[in-house]
Order: structure tokens, then sequence, then C-alpha cells
């Protein structure tokens, strides 16, 4: 080095206080690189930093990587951008013969920019930029100068003074750990309205390996949004995903379509809520109210007269002439193919009680699941862990080791029966006793549970929260919504619906789960129901809901 070249990395030392600057700070991707240029750290990630010539070795705070193959371009700065470059300097060949080699003794990459033979000119900014891939690491913009008047007068802040003419000696270090690229699962992502597609991002080093640190999302719209790593489509219209690490940034577009299958809203006697839906076909369909029970006879629905003004929560029958609903104050409305009854459930025992009577029994509960695997068979299940059992004569109190409020019933058979519980938690009788079935609990409630057979169970609940029983093991399925679901029901192993509230209503065709719609997307269902063949569905719900497909 010449002695004027010493004297100036002298000067420089003392401008920059021989210091290593701290790394920036995580900023919104998209936004323009900082104008701010440090003397021995330049918009980069930590790690990466020059060398002022005179800045020992031992002052690196990392590990040194002596295996990356950077690349040194030098631009001339033009109203505030990079031009076209005058030489480019990497390990295996450069501009005028130069390369950029290793100093394994001082840990750092050199290079020897010979300002006048690539004709860097007085008063002429340039800029010199270290990159590894497509990743620029870091730059230092540098002031040409003629004179030690210029030197001193040049805004340090913003410039490294030197001599035009001379060699300027450029060092700088990479440390391992250094970010490089990301790697993302999609390119592109489209969507319709209500599903969801799960992303991954991947942040990699220098040399393309995977780093522990996450790499982060950033997403500002309202045609989707972002769960956990999985982006779901929420109004039609377009949107850009961003994975980012602080200045490597990938882009995502994404595309949102309403395509889902609608179902057509029928006329309903009231606006009450409907709840549990059941029927033997088509043109005889059930579904119980708040106010009373409602039956479809393939033209309209209209109230069961023996049953207004009583609120039921479900309905279940064997065949079109032995029907229960069961709701509160403990009430059970029997259909015997000539007439209802009711009963009435008192904390004790299940009696007949006149049309006519409304009055609470002293201990009250709400029943609210009935199911049966035959006619003299029947489950019907609700509060405090109450589960009574219909032999065909009488009902009796089965013992369920739980208080628990249990929401609905399901069985594949009279010795495999199960009931979803408020405190998400499945129980199963197995024909002898009931218990807690071993890897199922939900974060919140559990709202029902059906299935095909013993094999292939469902069970759904609070937070868009899906459980599944292959006959071996229960594994959770994640669906792209967060909204509570209430029902579930299907025709067979690849014909499965489940539906709650926000307009949560998917389709498994025994590959994936495809979003439909009811109401415009703004339905609230707590009950499904279709024929054997799944050819007719019913969904009820809020507001006097009657959906059909």
């Amino acid at each position: 080095m010449t002695l004027r070249a010493l004297l100036a990395a002298a000067a420089l030392c003392a401008l920059s206080a021989c210091g290593i600057a701290d790394g920036p700070t995580l900023a919104a991707p998209g936004a323009p690189p900082s104008r701010q240029v440090q003397h021995t750290f330049t918009d980069g990630y930590p790690g990466f930093y020059f060398y002022n010539g005179i800045l020992p070795g031992d002052s690196a705070t990392g590990t040194f990587d002596p295996n990356v193959s950077p690349t040194v371009r030098i631009c001339r700065i033009t109203s505030g951008a990079c031009g076209s470059n005058l030489a480019t300097f990497t390990r295996t060949g450069g501009s005028y013969g130069r390369l950029v080699t290793v100093n394994a003794g001082e840990e750092r990459y050199e290079l020897g920019w010979p300002t006048g033979s690539t004709g860097a000119q007085t008063g002429h900014v340039y800029r010199v930029s270290v990159s590894v891939g497509a990743r620029t690491l870091g730059f230092m913009d540098v002031k040409m100068v003629s004179s030690w008047g210029e030197f001193f007068a040049t805004d340090t802040d913003e410039y490294i003074p030197w001599f035009a003419g001379s060699t300027m000696p450029v060092y700088f270090r990479i440390e391992t750990g250094v970010p490089g690229s990301i790697t993302v699962s999609t390119s592109s992502i489209n969507l319709n309205v209500g599903a969801g597609m799960q992303v991954t991002a991947t942040l990699r080093d220098l040399h393309g390996q995977p780093m522990s640190q996450p790499a982060l999302w950033w997403l500002e719209s309202s045609v989707v949004r972002m769960d956990s790593g999985m982006v779901v489509g929420q109004t039609p219209g377009t949107a850009t995903l961003w994975a980012w690490y602080y200045d490597i940034e990938v882009q995502i577009p994404v595309t949102v379509t309403d395509t889902r299958r609608a179902w057509s809203t029928q006329a309903t006697p009231d606006d009450q809520g409907n709840r549990g839906v059941w029927g033997t076909a088509a043109s005889n369909v059930y579904a119980a109210n708040h106010t009373g029970l409602l039956r479809y006879d393939g033209a309209a629905w209209s109230h069961v007269a023996d049953a207004r003004w009583r609120s039921l929560h479900d309905v279940w029958g064997s065949s079109s002439t032995n029907v229960w609903a069961v709701g509160e104050k403990g009430e059970m409305m029997r259909w015997d193919g000539a007439a209802w009854t009711l009963h009435r459930y008192d904390g004790t025992s299940v009696a007949q009680q006149p049309l006519g009577s409304y009055d609470a029994p002293a201990r009250s509960y709400t029943l609210r699941g009935v199911w049966g695997s035959a006619a003299n068979n029947v489950f019907a299940v609700g509060d405090s862990g109450v589960v009574l059992r219909y032999n065909g004569t009488s009902w009796t109190r089965m013992t369920t080791g739980t208080t628990a409020q249990l929401n609905r019933v399901w069985g594949s058979g009279a010795t495999n029966v199960y009931a979803a519980t408020e405190t998400g938690r499945l129980l199963r009788y197995n024909g002898t006793s009931w218990s807690f079935v071993a890897g199922v609990q939900a974060p919140g409630a559990l709202a029902s549970v059906w299935g095909t057979s013993a094999s292939n169970v469902y069970a759904v609940g609070a937070g868009g929260i899906v459980f599944r029983y292959n006959g071996t093991s229960w594994q959770r399925i994640r669906l792209p919504t967060r909204q509570p679901l209430y029902a579930v029901w299907g025709s067979g192993t690849n014909n499965v619906y489940v539906a709650g509230g926000g307009g949560a209503l998917y389709r498994f065709d025994g590959t994936s789960w495809i979003p439909e719609k009811a109401q415009n997307g703004a339905s609230h269902v707590q009950g499904l129901w279709g024929t054997s063949t799944g050819a007719d569905l019913f969904a009820t719900g809020a507001g006097g809901l009657v959906a059909r497909r």
C-alpha cells in the first residue's frame, strides 16, 4: 500500500472509529433500500461488513466463512441511482485481471480496485457492492477526490473519500450464518373463497443450506388471510404474499375467485333458530326449532302443532312412525305414526306428561342430542353428563362418570356409541360402560359426532376443529376456517359435510375439503342431514335457516 493510501486509510479509520456497526432492524418488505451508508456496514445482514484497512480481524464477532464466492461490482452513481458497471471482480476472474482473494490470516476477502484503470473520475461517486448469487450483502459509496482539502470536506456520513487514480483496497468480511435466499413451496396461489393452501418458506444461507431462523410472512389484504402458514381465501380479488427476512424478499401472487356451489334457501314459518335435522326421505324431514318442531312434506315447511312453543334441540327416528325430538326442560316429544306424546326427564326418571303441560321440573335438564341404533335402543344426551337410554318400553339414566355437557350423540351400533362434550372430549359407550376416548382433546367444545361406520368417525367443534377416526387412531384435520363447527353428516366416506358459524360449509370428496355456501356464504348452520344417496341434503341453522342442495 502506498503512503498516500495508508494516510487515507488512517483518516478513514478515525472517521469511522474503527467499529463494527449494529445490524439493521426488520422492516416491512417492499420498502426501498435505506440510503444510509456506513463505513463498516452498509444495508445488509449482520455477518457482513467492510473493513477499512486497519480494523483487526479479532474485532469480528462471528466465524469467518472463507468458502463463499462473492462478486464485487463497481458502478457510477448518477441521479442517486447505480448506472452501468465500471468493473466486476470475482474469485475466479475480473476486470483488468484483478481477483477477489481470501486472506485467511486476517479472515477477510480482499480486492485492489484500480480506480485509474477503471476510469473513476474526480468529483464522481461510485458504489462498491458485494453480492453472493442474487443477494446484495452490502455496499459502500466512494467519492473520488484529488486533494486533501476535498478529502476532509467530504461528508463521511454519506461517502468514503478516495484519491482518484490510486488503487483502493476493498476489504470485507463474510461470516457463517448469513442468509442468502428464501425458497417457497409455491410460486403462485389460486384459491376459492373459503379454501386454503398451506405454504412454507425456508431461509437458506449463502451455501443454499436451510437455516434455523424462520422466514417471515407479510400480508396486508382483505382478499386473503394468513392463518398459521395457511393462506385462506376471503373474498374475490388479487393480493401479494411476501416471504421475507431483512432485505430478502419473495413475492407470491394470490388470486381468489368464488366458484363455491350454492345451496338454495327454503322458506320456513318463522325466523327462530333451527337446530338438529333428520328425516326418512326428502319429503319427510324434521327440524328441531327454538319454538318447536318443523316438518317438511316435500313442498313446504310447517310447525308440528303438538310441539309448538317447546324449545327443541335435536330430532331422530328409526322410521317415519317412530320419531323422537328432545330439548329444554328435559322434554321429549315422540311420534308413533298416529299421534305425538310428551315425555319429560325430571332428573330422576322419564314420565309421560299431558301435551298441554309446559311447567319445568324442579331440576331442569336440557337434552341436546338424540340417536338410536334401533327403535328399542335410543340414546338421549344433555346437561351434566346425562345419558338416557330407551329400551323400547322405558328410559333409564346411564352412568357416564362425567358432569360435562353432552351436545350430540351418534353410534355405529348398540355397542359403539359416541357423545360429543362441551369440554372438548369424546365419550364412548362400548356396550358395557362409558369412558373418554384417548387422543381426542379439543381446545374448545365438541359440538357433534357422526360416522359412516365404526372405522370412519368424525367429531367437530370450536375453532373449526375436526377429528377423524380411521379404525386405528384419531387424527386432527385442519380446515381453512376458525369458525365453530356444529354439524357433520355424509352419505359415504367420499361425501362428508361439516358446517358451522360464519358461513363455514365444507364437503369432503375423499381427497380434499371443498368450500360450499348457503345464504350467500353467511349461514350459521347447526344441523345437517341428507338422504342415503346424498342426492338431497338439508342444512338448518340460525334465523330459521333451512338450506337445501
